[in-house]
């Protein structure tokens, strides 16, 4: 007996959507004081943390492999590689109107035809490809940025679980608005 899912794929993927799109507020928009009310304040431990399991690094090494990874290639031929854990990617700061090649790697092998990209706060989506590998699912993903400070975002879904590709412009003219990205000598 087949068991039918409650919600489509494509319903899933618009409700990733908005909830991604209300969690930032508007598009383009400086985030200010709205980008430091979405961090989770954690509790700082008061002393040094001790595993209760002691895990190989081999082990560790297998999981962060199957984690997605993105490598940014910026127009003067810089790299940098990053994974996430949770499928959204830390802030990467680019310059206004700057392009920037992304290879996005997941661990899952997908349908080809399964995955796309999508601005959500503006930029522009110069070029988007996706293939099959032999350890999981491959996008390269070309994408300008807009010309005003703030966040730009890039929603790649189909790839098993959505990813979410995050860029910052940073605001010259209010630098304490602008918040920590990977690569801060950009």
């Amino acid at each position: 007996m087949a068991v039918r899912a409650p919600f489509s794929a494509a319903f899933l993927a618009a409700f990733a959507l908005i909830c991604l799109a209300a969690e930032y507020g508007l598009a383009q928009s400086p985030l200010g004081t709205k980008w430091e009310e979405s961090l989770v304040r954690l509790p700082v431990p008061a002393g040094p943390l001790t595993p209760d399991v002691t895990v190989s690094a081999a082990a560790q090494q297998a999981v962060a492999q199957r984690r997605p990874a993105a490598t940014y290639i910026f127009g003067d031929g810089k790299r940098l590689t990053t994974r996430s854990r949770t499928g959204r990617f830390r802030l990467v700061g680019l310059r206004a109107g700057e392009v920037v090649d992304i290879a996005l790697q997941l661990p899952a092998r997908l349908p080809a035809g399964s995955a796309m990209a999508q601005p959500l706060d503006g930029g522009k989506l110069i070029s988007f490809s996706r293939s099959d590998v032999d350890v999981g699912g491959l996008a390269t993903i070309r994408f300008q940025a807009g010309s005003q400070p703030g966040l730009y975002r890039v929603f790649v879904p189909g790839f098993g679980a959505p990813s979410l590709i995050q860029f910052w412009v940073a605001d010259p003219n209010n630098p304490r608005a602008n918040p920590p990205v990977m690569n801060p000598q950009h």
